[in-house]
């Protein structure tokens, strides 16, 4: 049997819905999911972050990004991820928070990694205080990778003594290489299409 049948027969001169309807058949290169570390530079890593209350920790992340948002986006961000953390707290457990929203004005995907060493009260599912905090801004015209970017997260947050490890880290730079370091060593997922 010629297992080339399909290669074989597509005329160059066919429609090219036709040849699209061919290479559907044809395995598909898996796409991977983003590593978070292609979003972080030394100025999306807040190093002390403090606040007393969910919604100054909150304020304090979204004004680190001061070069990224405008002044005017900063309420209407603040207001979205409060309405978010009303739903359900994004402090996941085991010191970590997501907090995340998509909001219309933003362009570009935002990940800020904001650190207490000393611990935070952010409602967290297990009652314990949260050391990092992985904020996540999208467009809401992302969707796709905004799901993905999160799986991420999770997806490293997940790993044994990450946490512990980070926190060890002495400034931005070695947070960037620690997490990079982390992600390269995690087995490859795919993403969600």
């Amino acid at each position: 049997m010629n297992t080339n049948f399909i290669t074989e027969n597509i005329r160059l001169d066919e429609k090219p819905a036709t040849r699209h309807r061919l290479n559907s058949f044809m395995p598909r290169k898996k796409k991977h999911p983003p590593k978070v570390s292609d979003f972080l530079n030394p100025s999306k890593i807040l190093i002390d972050l403090n606040g007393k209350s969910k919604l100054v920790i909150i304020e304090n992340l979204v004004n680190f990004l001061a070069d990224e948002i405008t002044s005017s986006e900063t309420d209407q961000i603040v207001l979205n991820l409060m309405e978010r953390e009303a739903l359900k707290s994004t402090a996941v457990g085991g010191g970590f928070a997501i907090p995340h929203c998509s909001c219309d004005h933003l362009k570009n995907i935002e990940v800020l990694l904001g650190i207490s060493q000393a611990g935070l009260d952010f409602d967290a599912v297990d009652g314990q205080h949260v050391y990092l905090f992985f904020l996540v801004l999208t467009p809401r015209k992302f969707n796709l990778e905004y799901l993905n970017l999160v799986a991420s997260i999770v997806h490293l947050i997940r790993e044994s003594n990450f946490g512990s490890d980070l926190l060890l880290c002495n400034n931005a730079q070695d947070v960037i290489k620690f997490i990079a370091e982390t992600e390269s060593a995690i087995p490859k997922k795919t993403a969600i299409t």
